[in-house]
């Protein structure tokens, strides 16, 4: 009986020890399993973290770019507008300059042209005055003879007639005791008149057949 008992204890311990043995392993396997766990996980916590620091750093990194992009847009901004608004001021004043150069060349213009409308008055004005002064010279010498065609006592030389003594000017024709300016254009009465007067002749109609040299019209002294 005391051996059975024995035999019974021993096949007890004996499965109490394999439990126990087989429970160690078991421990031992999951805590084997447990620590490659934690050494993962704290792997990939590790690389998370690399990940974090990486997109701060890319992010500072962009938005200084950015920010110093930014600066750079302004500057060149800054600089366009200034550069257009320069451009502009100085097109603005070209178009003054211009304009202005404009205003002076047709005031030059126009003072060259009452200069030369003056020059062509005075010129014909003094043509005139020098016809008007040998047609009055030329009559004084005639009124002075007190005759005509008469030997002045003690000259010992004929006093020249009228005829003789008024020239008329050159294109011009004496019929009788007139000069007669033929003219070859038409033109119409108060422009004849007005070609006349500049010439210091007067526009009259011709009835006299010694002194009809045209039809019907000619120009007296």
């Amino acid at each position: 009986m005391a051996e059975y008992v024995n035999k019974q204890v021993i096949e007890f311990n004996k499965v109490s020890e394999e439990n126990r043995n087989r429970l160690t392993r078991s421990v031992k396997t999951e805590t084997h399993l447990s620590d490659g766990r934690l050494r993962l996980y704290r792997l990939a916590v590790v690389c998370f973290g690399v990940l974090c620091v990486l997109q701060v750093t890319l992010n500072i990194s962009l938005r200084l770019d950015f920010f110093h992009s930014n600066r750079e847009r302004e500057q060149l901004n800054g600089c366009y507008n200034t550069t257009i608004m320069d451009l502009c001021t100085e097109r603005d004043q070209c178009r003054m300059n211009r304009n202005q150069l404009e205003r002076e060349r047709d005031k030059v213009k126009m003072d060259k042209k009452q200069l030369l409308e003056r020059y062509t008055a005075l010129a014909t004005e003094r043509d005139r005055l020098r016809f008007r002064v040998n047609l009055l010279t030329n009559e004084k010498v005639v009124l002075s003879s007190c005759g005509t065609g008469r030997v002045v006592e003690g000259s010992g030389m004929a006093v020249p007639t009228m005829r003789t003594v008024l020239k008329c000017p050159k294109r011009w024709r004496m019929l009788g005791s007139s000069c007669y300016f033929l003219s070859t254009e038409r033109k119409t009465w108060e422009e004849s008149k007005m070609d006349c007067l500049a010439r210091g002749a007067d526009l009259v109609i011709i009835n006299s057949r010694q002194e009809q040299v045209t039809e019907g019209r000619g120009r007296e002294i």
